[in-house]
């Protein structure tokens, strides 16, 4: 009974337990009922690692290091400003999951709420078609800015209490994307206003882009060409991308680094969109100009020089590089000899016209063998380009110029590789311009004759003054005497039109009878207007007016390319302060072909002048032929050996290559003779002496 008791709830006392007398009942307390349980939370930790930190950290590093949508669509990390918004958005999403509860993951979730949302926008013309690449991996590239914008808000409301709050969080995002996108939008908006609009609107748009517009990410729209970009469209193609950022900065786009080839892991390799071509282009990585010596020999009895420019050139990479050049010449001086050293040798060049050395060029760089090419780029100025520098090896190349001995020496005006250091021109020595003659090389009935002959200084003139960016340095020093009108292109900001300017200096001297242009400039990278133009007025030209081009900074000129071989046009010496010295009567001289019994008698008694009287007379005749006898000037440049407007030089290989383009190195007026040879022919005229003095006195 007892444990029926106790297993009812009634207690017994220990006293009762054994009696039936008296008993005491008493209730046990019964416990609390149990609570149900709640369903188990739903986690969501595995989704916000996946899609808010992994997934974009992952898209941030493949676009970093392959630049698959840069190279496809548009480039969303320009910069590093763009680096460290994109970052913003795993980082925050990790504190948030780790419930990092501080004023850092309030600013940085609303820096990547914002952050995402901008991105998603970017590539919302991506996600449908993404959707279906999902499968593959590939279309969760561009939702990742869509998953990683639902982990940062649904962070946003689980952490209600972090601090700052929800406004003050998307109020520093909102900072954040206006430091670094407002440039890019700002530079885009007045960039398609630019391309888009003519006149004044477009001149506004140029000058927001000098003051708003940011320089890098302008000169990197040179080289992405159509490309499709964010909220704007289609970008301008890059020729007029490049005219306006000439125009915005007053540089050329080639001066800022290429576009780098993500694809390649080879640090040494870059692509050389010029190999081959007619513009110098960008500097290559690992190429320079290892060495550089002059040998002048100067003719007192003629008043003329002859230079020999000796340039070696190195690779330092693994990849075989064309070395290119735009140089400038002595002033009326003429290229008369070029050489390439293949395999140790010295070869010389076989001259003939642009299109036949330009198209056998261009054909050995194609076969990747040793070619060098010299022609003419505008008055005064040669292009060389030489291919292939050989990979961690070197090149050898000379050039010969004839001139008259004004002292001067060729000069490097743009380039595509790195200069040689602690080299030292040497000291030239000048010498007037004499009365003299020599043979003619090809015909001895005749010979070549100049004289000297003062020119009156010239009553009209014109200062043309470059107003670019690149010409300020020089504003307050360019000399300008009275009653002398000067037309200025510009404020000294940017890049300005200088064709406009030569065409109203032409037409200005045009209506008083003539005169001289003084045109003071810096590099021209790109033409604003086209100069064709002022090609007419040079050809015709029946005032005579004269125009002395005198670049003050190295670098690039179109305008000057397009008015090659035009006679009236020069490119002269001088600076900034000591132009006015180009409008005083100075010495010309006059050659020409004349049969040797009409010699002067004064001038007879004589020694003939070296073969360098004959080249200049030769280069002359080919300006003044150039216009109406091209073949005649053609065939004069080829047999004296000239590079002119009409005919280049060329160094090949063999001899089939030679004959396959119809070059003969052989044909035309022998070069000058190695100091060794001419060693030699001294050596063998000494014995010779000894010998017939042995016999005599035998």
């Amino acid at each position: 009974m007892p444990r029926i008791f106790v297993a009812s709830g009634v207690h017994l006392p220990g006293s009762a337990m054994n009696t039936a007398s008296t008993f005491e009942l008493r209730t046990l307390p019964q416990a609390p009922p149990a609570k149900p349980k709640p369903a188990p939370a739903r986690d969501w930790t595995t989704l916000q690692i996946v899609f808010g930190c992994l997934l974009p950290a992952a898209t941030i590093l493949i676009e970093w290091t392959t630049g698959m949508c840069a190279e496809s669509f548009f480039d969303p990390l320009p910069d590093w400003r763009f680096h460290l918004l994109a970052w913003c958005v795993p980082l925050a999403n990790l504190l948030g999951l780790l419930k990092v509860n501080s004023p850092a993951f309030g600013l940085l979730n609303g820096a990547a709420i914002l952050a995402s949302i901008a991105y998603a926008a970017m590539f919302n013309v991506l996600l449908l078609p993404a959707a279906f690449a999902i499968p593959i991996g590939i279309g969760l590239l561009p939702w990742s800015t869509v998953f990683a914008a639902w982990v940062a808000i649904f962070q946003r409301i689980r952490l209600a209490g972090a601090r700052p709050g929800p406004l003050g969080g998307l109020a520093f995002g909102l900072a954040v994307l206006a430091v670094t996108g407002g440039p890019l939008a700002l530079t885009q908006y007045w960039l398609d206003r630019a391309a888009r609009s003519e006149g004044p609107e477009r001149e506004r748009a140029i000058h927001a882009l000098r003051q708003y517009g940011d320089e890098g990410l302008l000169r990197r729209a040179c080289d992405r060409n159509g490309e499709w970009t964010p909220f704007f469209g289609p970008r301008p193609y890059m020729g007029e991308v490049r005219r306006i950022y000439y125009e915005a900065t007053g540089k050329s786009y080639l001066e800022g680094p290429g576009p780098r080839d993500r694809w390649n892991s080879n640090r040494d390799w870059e692509w050389d969109e010029d190999l081959g071509g007619a513009r110098t282009g960008r500097r290559l990585k690992g190429l320079r100009m290892s060495s550089s010596q002059f040998d002048v020999k100067t003719h007192r009895d003629s008043g003329t020089q002859y230079v020999e420019w000796t340039i070696e050139f190195s690779n330092a990479t693994t990849q075989p590089k064309e070395a290119r050049a735009t140089m400038s010449l002595p002033e009326q001086g003429v290229v008369s000899r070029v050489t390439l050293w293949v395999n140790g040798e010295p070869q010389e060049a076989a001259f003939g016209t642009r299109s036949q050395t330009r198209a056998a060029y261009q054909s050995v760089v194609a076969a990747r063998r040793d070619p060098l090419l010299v022609e003419t780029a505008g008055p005064g100025r040669i292009r060389m380009q030489c291919f292939p520098v050989p990979a961690e090896g070197s090149m050898k190349i000379r050039l010969g110029i004839t001139s008259p001995a004004n002292g001067q020496l060729p000069e490097l005006l743009d380039r595509n590789f790195a200069l040689v250091s602690g080299s030292q021109p040497p000291v030239l020595t000048t010498a007037p311009p004499m009365a003299a003659w020599t043979p003619d090389p090809f015909d001895s009935r005749f010979a070549i004759v100049h004289r000297p002959l003062p020119e009156a200084r010239a009553k009209n003139a014109v200062l043309v003054v470059d107003g670019s960016a690149s010409m300020a340095p020089f504003a307050r020093r360019i000399a300008r005497p009275v009653g002398i009108p000067v037309i200025r292109t510009g404020e000294f900001r940017g890049g300005t039109d200088n064709v406009v300017a030569l065409r109203k200096a032409h037409e200005q001297l045009a209506g008083v009878g003539g005169g001289t242009i003084v045109w003071l400039h810096g590099p021209q990278p790109v033409e604003l207007t086209s100069a064709e133009g002022l090609r007419p007025l040079w050809e015709r030209n029946p005032a005579g007016i004269k125009l002395y081009a005198a670049q003050l900074v190295p670098g690039p000129n179109v305008v000057l390319e397009k008015l090659d071989g035009i006679a009236a046009i020069e490119s002269a010496r001088t600076t900034a302060e000591a132009w006015p010295s180009l409008l005083d009567a100075r010495t010309i001289i006059v050659r020409e072909r004349t049969p040797v019994s009409k010699l002067d008698a004064e001038l007879a008694r004589k020694p003939a002048a070296p073969v360098d009287v004959a080249r200049l007379w030769a280069f002359d005749e080919i300006r003044r032929l150039y216009r109406e006898y091209r073949k005649q000037a053609a065939e004069l440049a080829a047999s004296y050996r000239l590079v002119t407007p009409v005919s280049g030089a060329v160094v090949l290989e063999n001899s089939a290559q030679y004959k396959a383009f119809g070059l003969n190195p052989d044909k035309g007026l022998s070069p000058v003779p190695e100091p060794a040879t001419w060693i030699l022919f001294g050596t063998a005229l000494v014995l010779l002496c000894v010998l017939r003095r042995r016999i005599r006195t035998s």
